[in-house]
């Protein structure tokens, strides 16, 4: 059997490299281990400014709870 450290350690090293080939924007699709998507950006009122993609969504935050006294 492998060590699972060792697995664990090519799995990681797998997952750095294929990150290192995406190119933030571009709309690229690697297929190595996991299908990365690419959320494009607004174009402009031009046109001009269609390449802001890859910005991720930010989660909502929770509401705080109100302190009744």
């Amino acid at each position: 059997m492998v060590p699972r450290s060792l697995l664990v350690l090519v799995l990681l090293s797998l997952l750095v490299l294929q990150t290192s080939f995406a190119v933030p924007g571009k709309g690229r699709k690697m297929h190595l281990i996991c299908e990365y998507k690419y959320v494009n950006g607004n174009n402009g009122d031009n046109g001009d400014n269609g390449d802001n993609g890859y910005n991720g969504n930010n989660g909502n935050n929770g509401n705080n709870g109100n302190n009744e006294k």
